[in-house]
Parts: C-alpha cells; sequence; structure tokens
C-alpha cells in the first residue's frame, strides 16, 4: 500500500540497506571521504580507518514511531545535510535494485508459463476447430437430437435415414470423447491463463518500473551550533583543569616549603 508507512519490517528492511555496503561506498565515492577526512587511500588500513570514521559520523536509528531516522556529523553542516539527504535519497534506488534482480527472475518463469499456456490453448483451439468442420459443434446436443432422430427412423424403417443417422452417430462416437475432453481442458486453460496473467502483469510492473519505497517526513538541515565539542564543555573542561593544576600546584609548593624547613632545621641541629 503506497499510503501506509510506519511499519516496523519495512523500517528494519530500511535500516538494512540503510546499513550496506553499496550505500556506504557510494557516499564515500560521492562526497571524496578519503580526502574530507584526511585519509590516505593507499595508506595502511585506509579501509578500516575510513570504515570507523564514517560508522562514528553516520548513523543510523529507528524511533518509537518505526520511522528511520538518519543522523550524520561533520565540521561542515552544509556537508552534514546534503549526507543526510543524499542518504535518504539513495536508499529508493538501492532497494528497487535489488527487487529488480529478484522480479527479473520471477517474471522469466511466469513469462515462460504464460507463453506455456498459450501455445497450449491455441493447440485445443485449432483441434476442436478440426473436429468442428466435421459437423461437431456441440457434442451433448447433437448426440442427444441424433439419438431421437435414429429411434424415430428406427421405428418408420427409414434405411436412408438410417443409414445417414449412423454416420452422424458413428462421427460423434469417433470425436466425441476428443471434442469433449478438449473443450473441458480448454475452460481450465484459459482460466488458468487469466490467473496467470495477472502475475505475468504484475511481475513485469515489478521488473520495469521503479517504485518509492519511502516518504520522507522531515529533510536534514545545516545545524546552527556545534554538536561537539561544545563551547560550555570546552570552558568547563579548561576550568576544571585549570583548577587541578593549581591545586597540584600550591601542594607542590606547600610539600617544598616544608623540606626546606625541614632541611634547615636538620642543618642547625647538627651545627
Amino acid at each position: 500500500d503506497f499510503l501506509e508507512f510506519g511499519e516496523e519490517a519495512e523500517a528494519e528492511q530500511a535500516l538494512q540497506i540503510l546499513q550496506s555496503d553499496e550505500i556506504r561506498e557510494w557516499v564515500i565515492a560521492q562526497y571524496n571521504l578519503y580526502e574530507h577526512y584526511q585519509i590516505k587511500p593507499e595508506g595502511k588500513f585506509a579501509k578500516t580507518k575510513m570504515m570507523k570514521k564514517f560508522a562514528k559520523n553516520v548513523t543510523f536509528r529507528r524511533t518509537e514511531f518505526n520511522s528511520v531516522e538518519i543522523s550524520v556529523l561533520d565540521e561542515d553542516p552544509n556537508i552534514a545535510a546534503g549526507m543526510a539527504n543524499d542518504i535518504a535519497a539513495r536508499l529508493d534506488s538501492v532497494k528497487n535494485r535489488i527487487q529488480k534482480e529478484r522480479a527479473r527472475g520471477g517474471l522469466k518463469i511466469v513469462e515462460a508459463e504464460y507463453l506455456f499456456l498459450q501455445s497450449q490453448i491455441q493447440l485445443m483451439s485449432d483441434s476442436l476447430d478440426k473436429i468442428r468442420s466435421m459437423g461437431i459443434n456441440d457434442y451433448a446436443s447433437q448426440s442427444e437430437v441424433i439419438n431421437k432422430e435414429y429411434a424415430t427412423a428406427v421405428s418408420k424403417g427409414d434405411q436412408r435415414a438410417i443409414k445417414a443417422l449412423e454416420e452422424k452417430i458413428g462421427l460423434l462416437s469417433k470425436y466425441g470423447g476428443a471434442y469433449v475432453a478438449l473443450t473441458d481442458n480448454l475452460e481450465l486453460y484459459r482460466k488458468q491463463l487469466s490467473e496467470i496473467k495477472l502475475k505475468y502483469d504484475q511481475a513485469r510492473v515489478d521488473a520495469e518500473q521503479n517504485i518509492p519505497h519511502k516518504m520522507v517526513v522531515n529533510y536534514a538541515y545545516p545545524a546552527d551550533r556545534k554538536t561537539y565539542p561544545k563551547r560550555s564543555m570546552i570552558v568547563l573542561g579548561a576550568t576544571f583543569a585549570t583548577f587541578c593544576m593549581t591545586i597540584f600546584f600550591l601542594i607542590g609548593l606547600e610539600n617544598w616549603r616544608r623540606y626546606k624547613l625541614e632541611l634547615k632545621n636538620l642543618k642547625q641541629n647538627q651545627a
């Protein structure tokens, strides 16, 4: 249903695709992240470093409303917002590619069955046309009428009519069974063809059309303040560090004074 959203299964599928190598490698190439993150591509463990950096800066989570939240951290807020929006847009492309690969395989199977049924129906129709050309158009009604006429001809002793009717009865006996079997099978095959035609049309749509799989609730926008490091935390940390250093300095100074005093007293005692 194109109007439904917030399903748990679809949210989990979206998360799986968003965390795929295909999307990660596409974003890395699209934004030249090796250069942006100052990682030398030919350097040692370059790929590992990139994956760790990407995993740290780009995160996905399922919300309590079964939507998916994409968060991107970067020194440049415009790049962060662009990456988040592009990742969301890329979700449709990747999911359509995955589904099309499966749909094309299913389409081949359904198409083969559809064409086979068509060929069988054509073959049976040709056989029925040949039988009808011999004068058998409706086995049940013709048999009933001919048998009545034959009985009447016999009762009247009309040898000419009896001979003509016997030829028709012989023809019905020879091809009547085939006519009935072909008629019944043709009806069954046409019913099957109608059912598989629906599957064939659906499989062709799945294999050829690009279907939107996401609805964006909120697009990403450049943040107007840093996520980290926050200035207040820097100031607080610097203040705490200064306080600690001052305490250590005062303790050290006091210990030095005590040491000097003890050393002076020791010298006086020795004198």
